[in-house]
């Protein structure tokens, strides 16, 4: 789990997310991302595509053969 920090140290955004060791012949590892948020005042300032980006990185650097997103639409 990842907090994403704005310039005046408040919490802007987060994810969570985990590599899972599925020990498959052509995909050892999976990069789950379990969650991505931004908060509703940040959401135009290209938080949750940074977060993305990130968390893609990171399941690259550590290992991950997929990446596995769940999606979660906003409703009122």
């Amino acid at each position: 789990m990842e907090q994403l920090r704005g310039k005046d140290g408040n919490i802007n955004g987060g994810i969570q997310y985990q590599i899972l060791d599925v020990g498959g012949e052509k995909v050892k590892n999976a990069g789950w991302l379990e969650h991505i948020w931004v908060k509703d005042a940040s959401r135009t300032e290209g938080f949750g595509s940074a977060l993305l980006r990130h968390v893609q990185e990171q399941i690259q650097r550590k290992g991950g053969d997929l990446h596995v997103l769940g999606i979660i639409t906003r409703t009122k």
